[in-house]
């Protein structure tokens, strides 16, 4: 077998592959069999029929062309060894050059690569606020205002009302066809004041102080512009138009933060039991939406110091992931693509060009720089804990509603598995997060804990999934694409 290896410039390698002769001749008579075992040649019994009498009944042709199949499948991962190529994706055969030789032309995708930057160099101090005796009264007031009664008042909305309205919001950037599309009339029920403390107040922050002074019947039209970063494409830059017509005024009667409200909220034994667990409950979600901008801005960091890697066919993964996650949310928001991609006037194309890829290649490039990270930290998991997160993990599933159904041995088995590796996932990267908060931080060269330096290059990402891998990867697998498998794979 002879091999020419040509490096594309898109990370993948063009193979030439070259057979003797004497392959072909071989599996020209395999095919053969193959052809009769499934077929019936009067005469003979299937399978034992005389190689020449195949040939007549078949034609040549057709055993050269299941010849062909059956080269490709059994030496792809031969001519893999020997070119020295590691696939990140299934290879495809472009080419067939000659039959007789054999003479095929691949191209394969290669292992996603990832050269590091000098990421300890990196500082960036983790500098979480706590959460204040100010900030706790606030969220006690929140949870207070959940369980207030209301009381119908004839005057003006004050500064803590409850206000029904009736909404109707048009944007200028749609078309007149289709402004009922934002708002049309909706029921909304809001306390003046609310956005103080809850900034992600709909349709936009401060919108309520606009119901203060209103009376029931009264309407009033209200227009905003939504700033040039909204997190809804739609929205930026946009100026809006609300009209509000108030349906009625109602006072909120807030129960006192006593006792007998504590016991109510969860059979505390105090107020200060209550007030312990909602300060443990905002310090959490503090940490939680601090964590996620602290981590966002540090791997964007890394990405853009480091040298990546990947072949289309990783990102064409990821973005079909991506637009599955998306579908799958829309749904469960009651909405179909299809009318979402109408309000946003863009195809499926084009959404996917514009919004979905990107979003891929940013998620994309993100795990594969973390992952390469962990190699080079030498992260490991400690399979006891593991073990202990994944029976917490398997108690809490299993005495959930609908997993009672779930019969037999081997659907354990399975189960228990999935759960083993999606643990096994999230432990190992939350690892390596709290390896790079140390080292971006200095605690980690405070406590003396800098691991050997790795050279840059040296490590290569194996998993494209960016789920740092707690385990060996195993092998890719030595697969290609056939015109005869093409059909079965994009199915």
């Amino acid at each position: 077998m002879n091999i020419e290896l040509e490096q594309l410039a898109d990370h993948q390698v063009k193979l030439v592959v070259e057979f003797e002769q004497e392959v072909m001749e071989q599996y020209k008579r395999r095919a053969a069999r193959k052809i009769a075992e499934k077929s019936k040649i009067p005469g003979f019994r299937p399978g034992k029929a005389p190689y020449d009498v195949i040939v007549r009944t078949y034609g040549e042709e057709a055993i050269k062309e299941q010849a062909v199949e059956m080269i490709v499948d059994d030496k792809y991962g031969e001519v893999l060894d020997q070119a020295g190529v590691k696939p990140g994706a299934t290879g495809s055969l472009q080419e067939i050059v000659s039959v007789e030789p054999p003479k095929f032309i691949f191209v394969v995708p290669k292992e996603p690569e990832v050269v590091l930057g000098d990421y300890r160099a990196i500082r960036k101090p983790y500098e979480l606020e706590p959460v204040t005796e100010e900030d706790l009264e606030k969220v006690l007031l929140n949870v207070r205002n959940s369980y207030a009664t209301t009381e119908s008042v004839d005057r003006p909305a004050q500064q803590g009302d409850m206000v029904y309205i009736q909404l109707t919001g048009e944007l200028d950037k749609l078309k007149e066809s289709e402004k009922e599309a934002f708002i049309d009339n909706v029921s909304y029920e809001m306390i003046v004041g609310g956005s103080e403390t809850d900034p992600d107040t709909w349709p936009f922050e401060g919108f309520s102080q606009h119901l203060a002074g209103m009376s029931k019947n009264e309407e009033k039209v209200v227009e905003h512009k939504y700033a040039k970063d909204h997190p809804d494409e739609i929205l930026q830059g946009t100026k809006a138009k609300f009209t509000i017509k108030v349906e009625e005024v109602k006072t909120l009667k807030v129960p006192e933060l006593d006792e007998d409200f504590a016991r109510m909220l969860g059979n505390f034994e105090s107020v200060e039991a209550l007030r312990a667990q909602v300060r443990e409950q905002a310090e959490h979600q503090r940490k939680h939406e601090y964590d996620d901008a602290y981590f966002d801005d540090l791997i964007e960091k890394l990405v853009t110091e480091s040298e990546i890697k990947y072949p289309p066919q990783v990102l064409e993964e990821e973005t079909r992931d991506l637009m599955k996650n998306f579908e799958e949310n829309l749904g469960r928001q009651k909405m179909d693509l299809d009318a979402y991609l109408k309000m946003h006037e863009l195809t499926r194309e084009e959404f996917i060009e514009q919004e979905v890829k990107p979003a891929a290649v940013k998620r994309l490039s993100r795990s594969l720089v973390l992952s390469e990270v962990a190699s080079a930290e030498k992260i490991q998991v400690d399979q006891k804990e593991l073990q202990n997160i994944v029976s917490l993990q398997m108690d809490s599933m299993l005495r959930s509603p609908g997993f009672e159904k779930i019969k037999g041995q081997q659907a354990m088995q399975q189960l228990a598995t999935a759960v083993m590796m999606d643990s096994a996932n999230r432990l190992y990267n939350q690892k390596t997060l709290d390896r790079l908060q140390a080292i971006a931080s200095g605690a980690a060269e405070a406590e003396g804990q800098e691991p050997e330096q790795v050279e840059p290059g040296e490590g290569k990402k194996k998993n494209p999934k960016g789920k740092a891998s707690p385990t060996k990867s195993a092998a890719p697998k030595k697969t290609v694409k056939t015109a005869a498998t093409e059909t079965s794979d994009n199915k």
